[in-house]
């Protein structure tokens, strides 16, 4: 346990651990029955210690790690511990495959993601470690998310914007080639021009990746979303899973064998399976017996 921040901080479970600093889940004692949970980073190393403070304060004090995230920073025993909110993960390449169902999602996704690292205030040298696959989300619905967890093992206090993008557009690589096939078949003019740029080392400021995919916003009409859409994209999806494959192959054989029902009846084929003989006798009556009519 460890008391900081008007806090008494339990260990719920590890992240990582190494010689520069551990992750932690942890929960305060003091709010047992609150259920909200902390992200804990306790980093021992004196000189990561200070490119870390030197990094992510200015000039007039105050702190510049992300606003969502950040709760407060104690030192305890010549540890520094920065203490982050905890959002339950729901890794971006985990749930990918699953969400990405057309190319219009995954521009969507991608485009979200660069979104959200615009929109972040903090240091390039945060941003960096930020821009790993343990710390980027995906919702149900698309959005992206961070969590903050922070390696600073890797830490880099003079990055710049040039080399988050560097490696914002390599992870939009890996979500293109999550979904090869669908990447390949896609019309979305935005997809094609970042794989041109990337290979001609184009980028290196996020806006300018931001744009190349929010242009595609102009060709997609509104009702794109709407239930039509939505519903055509569903149908998609199962004609691509093996379940749908696996009931059109037995649907098949059954319109096939009712086929072969209705020929053999309609040209009176006298065939074991093909004709019904019904009851020859209800009761006491012989219905193979000719009624005479009185």
């Amino acid at each position: 346990m460890i008391i900081g921040l008007g806090k008494r901080l339990e260990y719920v479970r590890t992240i990582l651990s190494n010689s520069i600093n551990d992750i932690i889940v942890c929960q305060d004692m003091l709010q047992v029955n609150s259920k909200e949970y902390y992200t804990l980073i306790r980093v021992f190393d004196d000189n990561k210690i200070k490119d870390i403070l030197e990094s992510i304060y200015d000039v007039e004090g105050a702190c510049k790690l992300p606003s969502e995230l950040f709760v407060g920073i104690f030192v305890s025993a010549d540890t520094l511990n920065i203490l982050m909110k905890y959002k339950e993960p729901r890794k971006l390449f985990s749930y990918l495959k699953s969400d990405m169902r057309s190319d219009y999602s995954q521009h969507m996704i991608i485009k979200n993601f660069l979104f959200e690292c615009l929109k972040i205030d903090t240091p390039y040298s945060i941003l960096n470690l930020m821009l790993d696959s343990r710390n980027i989300n995906l919702t149900a619905d698309n959005q992206i998310f961070f969590n903050g967890f922070l390696d600073f093992n890797n830490f880099d206090k003079n990055a710049t914007e040039e080399q988050c993008v560097k490696k914002c557009s390599n992870l939009i690589n890996d979500i293109l080639l999550s979904d090869e096939l669908l990447t390949q078949k896609s019309d979305v003019k935005s997809i094609k021009l970042f794989k041109k740029k990337r290979r001609n080392d184009n980028y290196d400021k996020f806006i300018q990746l931001y744009n190349d995919f929010k242009i595609e916003e102009t060709i997609y009409n509104k009702d794109r979303e709407g239930l039509f859409n939505r519903f055509k994209e569903k149908i998609k999806y199962l004609y691509e899973s093996r379940i749908w494959k696996l009931t059109a192959i037995c649907g098949s054989i059954l319109i096939a064998f009712s086929l072969i029902l209705f020929i053999c009846n309609l040209f009176n084929l006298d065939l074991p399976f093909t004709k019904y003989k019904g009851m020859n006798i209800i009761g006491t009556v012989n219905m193979t017996e000719r009624v005479q009519r009185k």
